[in-house]
Parts: C-alpha cells; sequence; structure tokens
C-alpha cells in the first residue's frame, strides 16, 4: 500500500512539474498556454480531426473574402490542395500567408473578426491561433522578415530565400473549395522535385522534422 501511494505521490509530482514548466514557457514566450497543450496534443500524440481542420480553413477564407484581405495557403496545406485535393493524411496544422503589407493594413479589423468568429491567439510572434482543438499559422511574409513556412537551419527562417518564388500564384482545391496557391517552383524549393508523388502519413511526419535541418 506505501509503495502504491509512494508511486501515486510520484505521478502527482511528475504532472505538477509539467504543468509549472508548460506555465513558464508560457509566459516567456508570451503564448496562450491552452495553445501549448493544443500543440503538444498534436505533436506528441498525434490526435488530429480533418474535418476540424477544413473547417478553420473554410472559416479564415470567409473571414479574409469579406474583409478583401488577400491571403493564400502555404506550406503542406497548398501541397495537398495541388496534389489530392484535399488536407495530406497525417497534416497537423493549416498553414496560410499574407504580405508583410497587407497584414498590416488590415490587422485591426483581421483580430477583430478572428475573434467574433472564437479564434483565440496562440501566438504572436509567429502568428498562430486557434479553434476547435487544432491551429493555424499564419506567415507574416516580407523582406527580411522570419518565416514558419522556410524553417530551415542554413537560412534561419528567412523569407529573403523563398519570397521571389512565391508568385505567380495559381490555385488548388480542398474540400471541393478553391483556393490562391502558390507557385510550382515555391512548392518544388519546400518539398523537392518529386513533390507530386503521394506519400504516406509516417514519410509525410519526418519530413517536416527533416525540412527544419536540410535545404532542398
Amino acid at each position: 500500500m506505501k509503495l502504491y501511494q509512494r508511486l501515486c505521490n510520484i505521478i502527482l509530482y511528475i504532472i505538477l512539474i509539467i504543468f509549472i514548466v508548460i506555465l513558464l514557457i508560457s509566459i516567456i514566450q508570451k503564448k496562450d498556454i491552452r495553445f501549448i497543450f493544443i500543440r503538444m496534443k498534436i505533436k506528441c500524440f498525434r490526435i488530429i480531426n480533418k474535418n476540424k481542420l477544413i473547417k478553420n480553413l473554410e472559416e479564415i477564407d470567409s473571414i479574409m473574402k469579406k474583409n478583401n484581405i488577400f491571403y493564400w495557403i502555404g506550406e503542406g496545406t497548398a501541397l495537398g490542395s495541388i496534389r489530392e485535393n484535399d488536407i495530406i493524411d497525417g497534416d497537423d496544422d493549416i498553414d496560410i500567408g499574407i504580405y508583410e503589407k497587407e497584414f498590416n493594413n488590415k490587422k485591426k479589423v483581421l483580430f477583430k473578426e478572428l475573434k467574433k468568429k472564437g479564434f483565440k491567439i496562440g501566438s504572436r510572434k509567429p502568428l498562430q491561433i486557434f479553434k476547435n482543438g487544432h491551429y493555424i499559422d499564419i506567415d507574416v511574409t516580407g523582406k527580411n522578415r522570419r518565416c514558419m513556412a522556410y524553417t530551415n537551419y542554413k537560412f534561419k527562417n528567412s523569407c529573403n530565400h523563398f519570397i521571389n518564388d512565391i508568385e505567380p500564384f495559381s490555385h488548388g482545391y480542398i474540400n471541393n473549395k478553391r483556393y490562391v496557391v502558390p507557385s510550382i517552383k515555391y512548392i518544388k524549393k519546400l518539398y523537392g522535385d518529386k513533390w507530386h508523388i503521394k506519400i504516406n502519413k509516417y514519410d509525410n511526419f519526418i519530413n517536416k522534422i527533416k525540412r527544419s535541418f536540410i535545404n532542398k
């Protein structure tokens, strides 16, 4: 019985320590603690609901169009829309991009509309929002900025290495809805010449990790 009680106490202490660490991360990085838990749930346990991802995307699209804010879907979201007309199996977030000038001109109305629709801001730098237990990366893209879409050790997340490859824009489809996507050159730079070949969930997850360290 004493052994059982000790084990329970140890588990409680571990949980308490984890919570304190997460709280400190939330304070230091100025992130919503709920957002950190959501990211842990998704990244560690791969709890992903594709329908909720699509719902979040469609609500964002509605907000952007209503307020005449030009944006595009990027990274894996763009790849899925072009290659599969869908969210890629195993993709764990929605990625969108918006030019810095456009964002600065419209950010007040954007944040107001996001709040109305129930989106919460998880992080402001980089800009990440969440709803329905899933999150959206909003890449504010401009010269000499750091971009989430271009996570790369060599180029230190710099938008400069890729910004000229975003245009000309094209279109892709998710759930029969049309979205603006960057150029195929952009897709190739992020995913290589074999971007058009569908891969399994495990490889998709491993490739996300590799992209953080290896230049395509």
